[in-house]
């Protein structure tokens, strides 16, 4: 049996842990990471990830409402007006937050990562080194920008994107058109996404 590894914080509502603990006494969760989606109007909502998809639960009777992607492995989604958007093992999907219909999906066997928001753009980074800016509303591509190896999903801080990751350099990119602004080593390979500091 694989171990599955869960992080709950202090203020993590009743109702998000028995949701939780009842996905995985269902068996939805085994050998998987589990998260509860974020969003701006609630601390957590009610939208589970796992090695077999993803499920929507009613937060206070923890019935399922719907569950899409039964056969993906899937990671944490970001949610944008009324839709999820969620990396799957075979691409990206948006996902209506209340029906679970499949609004438009992209697909790709080189997405390894969440996706990152910024209003109504997503950005989304894969194995094959490319990173693009997608309209989360139709799915198009904004813009693309390639590195020499994968990248993490960037952090943000005003109208700059940090990314880096197997060339083991960071990288600072104009959020708005894709441009290179600079780059610096940081002598390994990067083991971690960055993080921008809330005071840049």
């Amino acid at each position: 049996m694989c171990p599955l590894i869960i992080v709950m914080e202090m203020n993590m509502p009743l109702a998000v842990v028995r949701l939780l603990t009842l996905a995985i006494s269902l068996g939805f969760l085994a050998c998987s990471a589990i998260g509860a989606a974020r969003d701006t109007d609630r601390s957590y909502s009610q939208w589970v990830v796992s090695d077999s998809g993803l499920f929507a639960f009613d937060p206070e009777t923890l019935a399922m409402r719907w569950h899409q992607l039964q056969d993906q492995q899937t990671f944490e989604p970001v949610v944008i007006d009324d839709r999820l958007l969620v990396t799957g093992s075979r691409g990206l999907y948006a996902v209506a937050s209340e029906s679970g219909d499949i609004l438009w999906k992209r697909s790709s066997k080189q997405v390894g990562f969440p996706v990152v928001s910024a209003g109504e753009i997503a950005y989304l980074a894969s194995r094959d080194g490319s990173l693009e800016a997608i309209d989360s509303r139709t799915g198009s591509t904004l813009w693309q920008q390639r590195f020499p190896g994968w990248v993490y999903p960037p952090a943000q801080s005003g109208e700059l994107l940090f990314t880096g990751g197997s060339d083991g350099r960071l990288w600072a990119i104009d959020r708005n058109n894709g441009d290179l602004l600079w780059s610096s080593s940081v002598g390994q390979e990067m083991v971690y996404s960055p993080v921008a500091l809330a005071d840049g």
